[in-house]
């Protein structure tokens, strides 16, 4: 009788023990990509590219000028959302790059748009369009013809950082909200960081209800944290996508992980530039703190097939495969001008697959849009 006892006991504190795991800090696998190395045999794919937009056409039509093009979206009829981020508001392209409408104005009203970011993304579905505002605190959902349906203030993302996931989930970057602390003074010790923001990532409902947390951090992690800061990073994510991406801008790293939380791999960039890069911008911790910006990891996005796409420092424009357990390199593109044109050569095109097609913008303060010519 007393072994049966301690049998069941033995078997309650293991079930116990099952559904309320230990949170894992560690990657399953750990996947170096060291780009001085790269195979002889990798394929390169050559873009030739026309410019099809530019803002110095519209000097004197200010409603059609936009000052920079970065962040870009599949519209309807397929055309393209651009987030004009200077102007704050969304405008809709043709696929030639004419300008067809504002679709979302500037203003701090609901259905409105009080401050975007040039670096942040906003995401579509079939029928919808999600941008997040971090100054008005809210995480707005419009028609694709900019008509507001909803407006979720219960939802703080944090750096404008956010994905739309499987079942049609919402990932995004944990924050405070309007109960978060005013910015630490030089002079001020550095602060524990609230428990609350130890995650990578809150996946919730549509609606913004939380179902649960991604990624367990500690507090000493030094990709995520310097002092009590959190550094740069996105969340890649689709809804025909089992996995989520963070991606480093400046360490330069990815962090993947499933929808049940275990963190899958981490993968590194290396190359002597890099490391040169690292060396002459890395962040001094001295009395306050000083973190690098030089994005060594830009414009991350997945393909169709869930490959992911993204400039990397010294590199150019890459395609991430996945091969079993570990992340490789599968595919470099080469992207050029199929024309002469005033264009400033030291800055990096990014490709964006938009409707099956390929454009690309410049990595720089310029309204530039760029498409496949061929």
């Amino acid at each position: 009788m007393k072994k049966a006892t301690l049998v069941i006991i033995l078997l309650l504190y293991f079930c116990i023990g099952c559904r309320h795991p230990k949170p894992s800090y560690q990657p399953q696998n750990t996947t170096i990509l060291n780009i001085d190395h790269l195979s002889p045999s990798l394929e390169c794919e050559k873009v030739p590219l026309k410019i099809i937009y530019d803002r110095n056409w519209y000097e004197t039509d200010r409603d059609k000028y936009i000052q920079m093009i970065r962040v870009l979206a599949e519209g309807p009829d397929s055309s393209i959302y651009v987030l004009d981020s200077e102007a704050d508001r969304l405008v809709q392209l043709s696929k030639d790059g004419a300008f067809l409408r504002t679709v979302i104005p500037s203003g701090k009203l609901p259905g409105h748009l009080w401050h975007t970011s040039n670096i942040a993304p906003f995401h579509r579905t079939n029928k919808t369009l999600y941008i997040a505002d971090h100054v008005g605190m809210r995480l707005q959902v419009f028609d694709l013809y900019g008509r507001l349906i909803r407006a979720m203030t219960h939802v703080f993302v944090d750096h404008y950082q956010f994905a739309l996931g499987k079942n049609g989930t919402l990932l995004y970057l944990p924050s405070l909200g309007p109960s978060c602390p005013v910015p630490r003074k030089a002079s001020e010790p550095p602060r524990p960081i609230d428990p609350q923001l130890l995650y990578m990532a809150v996946l919730a409902d549509s609606l913004g209800n939380e179902i649960k947390r991604i990624g367990p951090i500690r507090s000493d992690d030094s990709l995520v944290y310097v002092e009590d800061q959190r550094l740069s990073y996105q969340i890649i994510a689709s809804p025909h996508s089992p996995y989520i991406w963070f991606v480093f801008i400046a360490a330069p790293c990815i962090r993947r992980y499933d929808y049940k939380g275990n963190f899958l791999e981490e993968i590194h960039f290396e190359s002597e530039r890099i490391a040169a890069a690292k060396k002459k911008f890395s962040y001094s911790v001295e009395p306050s703190y000083s973190i690098i910006f030089i994005r060594m990891l830009s414009n991350p996005h997945l393909a169709e097939n869930g490959d992911l796409i993204l400039s990397v420092y010294s590199l150019g424009t890459v395609r991430l495969a996945l091969r079993g357990n570990a992340t490789s390199i599968d595919k470099k593109y080469e992207l050029y001008l199929s024309e002469d044109a005033d264009f400033p050569r030291k800055h990096f095109l990014e490709l964006r697959y938009l409707h099956g097609k390929k454009y690309a913008y410049i990595d720089a303060n310029r309204g530039l849009l760029l498409k496949e010519s061929r």
